[in-house]
């Protein structure tokens, strides 16, 4: 039977929990309610700045991106709170990822709308290969999947370092075949997560989950939507090239 990631997810666990405590469980139409909710947040928000803003300010940029990071790390290690952070920190991301799509779009036309529509299409894909049981969620998926999130989030920090030196990693930000390539790889990974995030909230449901919980489980949709969406403007920009 496939774990939650998160070691503290255990069957036995999760059962005392929702008995001592007494809370009402979650459910996964609750779950994607409160997803729906987040996703229409995300698109209000980032549609605000992307329409509203005239001229970017990187020092902006810089501060949504060091609330977005403090709210998502407060949403991971306090789950209660999740119903306040989780809204909070969607909001700060679209208004960031507004900003963000602007700088794209100053530069590519119709690209922004090209990636709107494509990260749709990746997260209906995934839920129907999913429900319809065409890929499951194994340990060994699971291992996989994380493995190579994690090693994409080594990559881009190793990046990150390089640029106060004025260096970077080259297969990264290349807008040659090689760097386009990249990019599809890294897209691929991230469409897979959403596949770890769907099968947690079926095995958070099947254990008795606090429904406090759909909150948290949103938000996980959410963070993986924003990190799909980012890529997939990277990728359309390199194809621009």
């Amino acid at each position: 039977m496939p774990k939650l990631s998160n070691p503290a997810f255990r069957e036995d666990v999760l059962k005392r929990v929702h008995q001592e405590d007494g809370y009402e469980a979650l459910t996964i139409k609750g779950t994607a309610n409160k997803a729906i909710f987040l996703a229409v947040l995300l698109v209000l928000s980032g549609a605000f700045t992307f329409l509203s803003v005239s001229a970017v300010s990187y020092g902006l940029l810089i501060g949504l991106v060091i609330i977005g990071t403090a709210l998502s790390i407060i949403t991971i290690f306090a789950p209660k709170a999740a119903f306040i952070t989780a809204p909070a920190y969607t909001i700060v991301e679209g208004l960031l990822l507004g900003i963000i799509s602007k700088i794209y779009a100053g530069l590519y036309n119709g690209i922004v709308f090209d990636a709107i529509v494509m990260t749709v299409a990746i997260l209906g894909i995934s839920l129907f290969c999913f429900r319809a049981g065409l890929i499951k969620v194994t340990r060994r998926f699971r291992t996989v999947v994380l493995t190579a999130t994690g090693g994409v989030a080594a990559i881009y920090v190793i990046d990150l370092i390089m640029r106060f030196f004025n260096y970077q990693v080259p297969f990264l930000n290349d807008t040659g075949w090689i760097g386009v390539l990249v990019s599809i790889v890294i897209v691929f990974i991230a469409s897979l997560n959403f596949f770890l995030d769907f099968q947690n909230i079926t095995d958070a449901e099947k254990y008795g989950v606090p429904k406090y919980m759909e909150w948290y489980f949103g938000f996980g949709i959410i963070l993986t939507l924003v990190w799909l969406y980012l890529e997939v403007l990277r990728l359309i920009s390199k194809i621009r090239n």
